[in-house]
């Protein structure tokens, strides 16, 4: 089984390191996807996990939606590449959307209950 995990924040690290260490100790594919951000970047290298770097968050709110397509558009690349069976991410709109072109199934985690906006786009 090969799964896709998006992590766009540091607190998603420890969410899915032991999942990550699971996964290799049962010999299942994980490929992480995850967002350029220093601190984010020094955990998974901290913790000896594999990711692909992709596109850090804008400094300005105009180009946010800008940065959500650069973002889908390169969850769709990688899941070309990868064929992953199962999608995982952290209330993240590319692993909501990912799984509706390739008709595989996604776990989409939330802590935030009233972001109404987030929950409409996935």
């Amino acid at each position: 089984m090969k799964i896709l995990i998006d992590i766009n924040h540091p607190a998603h690290v420890y969410y899915f390191r032991n999942l990550i260490s699971i996964l290799k100790e049962k010999a299942m594919s994980s490929t992480a996807i995850a967002r350029k951000y220093e601190t984010i970047i020094g955990l998974l290298e901290f913790h000896k996990i594999d990711f692909i770097p992709r596109n850090s968050r804008p400094k300005k709110l105009i180009f946010k939606p800008f940065c959500q397509l650069s973002a889908t558009l390169f969850n769709i690349r990688q899941s070309l590449r990868v064929k992953p069976d199962l999608f995982m991410g952290f209330a993240s709109f590319p692993v909501a959307f990912c799984p509706c072109l390739f008709n595989r199934p996604a776990i989409i985690l939330d802590d935030t209950e009233h972001n109404r906006l987030n929950h409409a786009l996935y």
